[in-house]
């Protein structure tokens, strides 16, 4: 392994190719540990780096566990199990030493990741829940999105230049307001892209006199509570797609208004939500942390002093 070889091993290098498949090195490390310690068993393996996560915090485990999903899938694919993958290699004692130390103990640095460290299943979930089911709305929001982008900037803003790009987004709404007036798909459709905008502006802006928080809650309960059903758009669809916007809104923009953006859901439609929200949460739970993987989730992978390989 890297041990003889004078250009560091960081995990993503091609290490083997099997059943015509080329595995990285840190398909290696998890089969060794999986073989070494779980008798193979990779749901055991997950346990461990799951424990580990809730001690350590979820970032590091999140993308781990994002990776090991993606090699879950890979090996089925090619028809192998871990001991076919590894192929001998876990006995040697320092493979397996670095091979614990990389899956059950090391932070990661960007160098280090996989691309499905990079975009584990919260961050797929959460671009989902953003514009995901645009594709559902009889006019499709994305014409209004990019209008906003435009016109507003996709920048950072210090807590300072919040003021400013709240006075532009204020009169941006008027905007919307002002021309889809009369048009009734447009309008459900304009006000859908404006609750993803304010999303994406409370990433990446210092919202700290919570001058954005504001438009933003104000953006998703004016959605929430127009009327989706002269738009066109199916009852369940437009449901759907709600409850996960409500579910991937975690800076509080709804605190003291919690069940305002519900006032639709009724009958046969709130039962709908309830099944629908059920369902996700049996699908996703075991591989869905605390923190959220937006861009913010790079930089909490990220350390500052990164050690030699």
């Amino acid at each position: 392994m890297s041990g003889s070889s004078k250009t560091p091993i960081y995990g993503p290098e091609p290490w083997a190719t099997r059943n015509k498949t080329v595995w990285s090195y840190w398909d290696l490390w998890f089969g060794v540990v999986a073989l070494a310690d779980y008798d193979g068993d990779l749901d055991e393996l997950t346990v461990a780096i799951e424990e580990g996560g809730r001690l350590s915090g979820g970032g590091t485990a999140e993308a781990k566990l994002s990776h090991l999903d993606d090699l879950r899938r890979r090996m089925a694919q090619a028809g192998i199990d871990a001991q076919t993958l590894v192929a001998g290699e876990g006995t040697d004692p320092k493979i397996r030493a670095k091979a614990r130390a990389k899956v059950l103990k090391q932070a990661l640095y960007p160098r280090d990741m996989t691309e499905p460290m990079w975009h584990p299943p919260r961050e797929r979930l959460y671009e989902r829940a953003l514009h995901g089911r645009w594709s559902l709305f009889p006019v499709s929001p994305e014409p209004f999105y990019e209008r906003l982008c435009n016109g507003l900037g996709e920048g950072f803003r210090s807590k300072g230049q919040t003021f400013k790009l709240a006075r532009r987004l204020g009169a941006a709404i008027e905007r919307i307001d002002r021309t889809t007036a009369n048009r009734a798909a447009d309008r459900l459709t304009a006000r859908r892209a404006l609750v993803a905008w304010c999303y994406r502006a409370m990433e990446r802006c210092d919202d700290s006199y919570g001058v954005i928080g504001e438009l933003a809650r104000d953006a998703l309960i004016g959605y929430a509570t127009l009327s989706y059903e002269p738009a066109g758009i199916a009852g369940p669809d437009w449901c759907e797609d709600l409850c996960e916007l409500l579910a991937w809104e975690d800076w509080g923009l709804l605190h003291r208004h919690e069940t305002r953006p519900f006032t639709q859901l009724q009958g046969q439609l709130a039962e709908h939500a309830e099944r629908f929200m059920l369902r996700s949460q049996t699908s996703y739970a075991p591989t869905v942390f605390a923190t959220r993987p937006t861009r913010p989730f790079r930089t909490s992978l990220t350390c500052t002093s990164p050690p030699g390989g």
